[in-house]
């Protein structure tokens, strides 16, 4: 049995605008159960996680390393798997390989391989990194095919619409956001499809 250490929020709660207060019917809950649909007799197996990355990966407080270590660092990883390495930033290279936490890694390559669920990024890494570019990054965890696109990049801080947007043109059964910000998410979706992660995904 494995739980993340995940709450969803209530975007009622009069604190809501600068904090997050645990919705009282949700406490701790099984993520696999976020993708049960076997009531849907219309269901085509369609699942996404729609997934941020900084404070759900890995804390927001990264660790110290030099752009020295980075691009040694980016060395090593390119003549391990391939010169495209080299096209990446050597900085996000180093926070990929010294910061994304294993527990984190753990639980979300679990989730996928569980439930079939395929991983959007609708982080902000999306911004300078192409789709082939993240494959390369998160292929340094195993999870390389596990993800299939980014949301679209429409305005600052709406990843409620960027994520709606999405889902207009990749219609899903059941999906799931894993983010550790409000943005606009609950002005789209139900609190039940929201998880706000503390930190990182954690059991």
């Amino acid at each position: 049995r494995w739980d993340a250490k995940c709450t969803t929020y209530s975007v009622t709660d009069p604190k809501a605008s600068h904090m997050f207060q645990p919705a009282q019917s949700q406490k701790r809950r099984r993520l696999s159960h976020l993708f049960d649909f076997s009531d849907s007799a219309q269901s085509t197996g369609v699942r996404f996680i729609f997934l941020d990355i900084d404070g759900v990966l890995c804390e927001l407080v990264r660790s110290s390393h030099s752009l020295g270590e980075c691009l040694a660092l980016q060395d090593t990883i390119a003549q391990q798997h391939g010169p495209q390495y080299y096209a990446i930033s050597a900085r996000d290279l180093g926070v990929v390989y010294w910061d994304w936490k294993k527990e984190a890694i753990t639980h979300l390559k679990k989730l996928c391989e569980e439930t079939g669920a395929k991983i959007v990024i609708s982080s902000d890494w999306r911004k300078n990194n192409s789709i082939d570019r993240l494959k390369l990054l998160f292929g340094l965890h195993g999870l390389a095919e596990h993800v299939v696109g980014v949301t679209p990049t429409l305005y600052a801080k709406l990843r409620g619409l960027e994520i709606e947007s999405y889902l207009k043109e990749h219609p899903a059964d059941v999906f799931t956001i894993l983010d550790d910000r409000r943005y606009d998410l609950f002005s789209h979706f139900p609190e039940d499809q929201v998880v706000h992660c503390e930190n990182y995904l954690d059991v």
